[in-house]
């Protein structure tokens, strides 16, 4: 259940990979304060102590650029 999961975690649901399942589509606002941006990651930006709120509307137009280089 979706409320019962830690907070300030990263959850992959790779069960979500089959047909006529859904997933957050890249690059959308989440409902939650602070205007989090559902946002692909490279691996090596997957560290401890990432959390989802360091991506946001503020911030998230300069990540399709940073990720092409």
């Amino acid at each position: 259940m979706v409320s019962a999961r830690e907070k300030g975690k990263v959850y992959f649901d790779y069960l979500q990979n089959a047909s006529g399942k859904t997933i957050s589509a890249p690059y959308v606002l989440r409902a939650y304060p602070g205007a989090p941006v559902a946002t692909p990651l490279k691996w090596e930006e997957v560290v401890p102590g990432l959390k989802p709120q360091q991506f946001h509307i503020a911030n998230v137009l300069q990540r399709p650029h940073r990720l092409r280089h």
